[in-house]
């Protein structure tokens, strides 16, 4: 009897320890993932501006980019892990750049226009996933 009441004490105690880590990982990637998106949201807003300077008539294609980006890769992803956070806004990222080369093409943008866009966003991703804590958003370092 002695016997089963330490067993399901010591199982209890480690099934709560185990859940009490796991609790505390996902509050520290969630507050993690909160200054992850101020400062993802702050670089596309820049990326954006700097665009939107030089090419005002595609003002609309690029806020449609900017929500998009925070919807579908911004919410979605930013309270994973910081390696498959990465991956996944990456990925989404390009898709989105994706689309927004699409609507400016579609709004007359030339080619060569568009082609600065291109750098414009490869820039941001080069910032956004910098590992130097000065200029990227990564919490890697």
């Amino acid at each position: 009897m002695k016997l089963q009441l330490l067993w399901f004490l010591t199982s209890t105690s480690l099934a709560f320890a185990g859940h009490s880590r796991r609790t505390a990982r996902q509050e520290g990637i969630e507050k993690r993932g909160n200054a992850y998106d101020t400062c993802m949201n702050h670089l596309v807003d820049d990326t954006v501006s700097i665009i939107e300077n030089r090419l005002p008539e595609g003002a609309s294609c690029l806020e449609s980019f900017k929500k998009a980006f925070e919807t579908n890769c911004l919410a979605v992803n930013t309270n994973k892990p910081s390696y498959d956070r990465k991956m996944s806004v990456d990925v989404c990222i390009n898709e989105e750049v994706k689309q927004v080369t699409s609507c400016l093409k579609a709004a007359g943008i030339k080619e060569e226009e568009v082609d600065m866009v291109h750098v414009d966003f490869d820039e941001f991703k080069t910032h956004a996933f910098s590992t130097d804590a000065s200029i990227g958003c990564s919490d890697d370092a």
